[in-house]
């Protein structure tokens, strides 16, 4: 019985040495693997030329169309108020409100 483990004592370390512990190249072709490095998880380029430009278009769009949307909130609401009191007065008055908070 001890013969035997002597016998297999070489063999287990020869398997744990031959385990190899190691992971296979990223398959590029499999739609589960994207390309790796820097600049390579962002959808667009800071690398061309005219980026700048189409950063700070963006950038101005974005800002702009916020600012618009409190406009119109604004409006909606100033009607909203004006539609409740219907007199003639009281909408010249929203009126000249509204011209003095945006212009």
């Amino acid at each position: 019985m001890l013969g035997r483990t002597a016998l297999r004592a070489p063999a287990a370390t020869a398997m744990i040495a031959r385990r190899g512990f190691h992971s296979t190249r990223a398959q590029m072709g499999s739609p589960y693997h994207y390309p790796e490095g820097p600049r390579s998880n962002i959808p667009f380029n800071p690398l061309t030329k005219f980026f700048y430009l189409r950063y700070w278009a963006f950038m101005g769009a974005s800002s702009t169309e916020r600012l618009v949307l409190q406009v119109a909130n604004e409006m909606v609401q100033l009607l909203d108020s004006v539609s409740r009191s219907v007199s003639p007065v009281s909408v010249a008055h929203a009126i000249t409100n509204l011209s003095r908070r945006f212009c």
